[in-house]
């Protein structure tokens, strides 16, 4: 398989398990897929918990997809750790 997308519960299975076993599993699958694509659902199910809004998480979603630095002084958006950000000041 050259591609993947991923749920919610994928997701939440990686960043909080406290089981080994299956943070390796997470890790290993990630890893394996050469293109991956990640909802702007998936992005504003799992980043809810710190309030991101929905808009702000289909712009994370994008600029993740397409592997773009995100243009932006949201701090919504700049809390995504995954992302890069830049602003023009």
């Amino acid at each position: 398989m050259t591609s993947a997308t991923y749920d919610t519960r994928f997701f939440v299975e990686h960043y909080y398990s406290s089981d080994p076993e299956v943070t390796n599993s997470t890790t290993r699958e990630i890893r394996r897929e050469k293109d991956k694509a990640i909802s702007s659902v998936v992005v504003h199910e799992v980043y809810r918990l710190t309030h991101i809004p929905m808009a702000d998480s289909i712009i994370a979603a994008t600029a993740s997809a397409l592997r773009a630095v995100c243009v932006t002084d949201d701090p919504h958006i700049s809390k995504i750790r995954e992302l890069k950000t830049r602003w023009i000041v």
